[in-house]
């Protein structure tokens, strides 16, 4: 189990995959936020508009993994995709 608290992954570069920043916040059980800022040549990005449901995973190095589907996006356009967590 995570304690509770905030984690921050910072890479000025950007490399290997565009993640510039990615904030983990953790909550009680089950229950943690994740935000992440990702831009640049390195980031490889779906075409928009996004078909849902749609789900995104993130894994560390360790072989934790985080997910979430978002089936009902409040924008999904062709320059961006904004949603909920169901």
């Amino acid at each position: 189990m995570v304690p509770l608290g905030r984690y921050t992954y910072r890479d000025g570069k950007r490399t290997p995959d565009g993640l510039a920043r990615l904030v983990l916040t953790a909550g009680g059980a089950g229950d943690a936020s994740i935000a992440a800022i990702s831009s640049g040549v390195n980031l490889r990005m779906p075409v928009l508009p996004l078909t849902p449901p749609v789900t995104v995973q993130l894994q560390g190095a360790n072989g934790q993994c985080w997910g979430a589907t978002y089936s009902a996006p409040s924008v999904n356009d062709t320059g961006e995709f904004k949603a909920q967590t169901d």
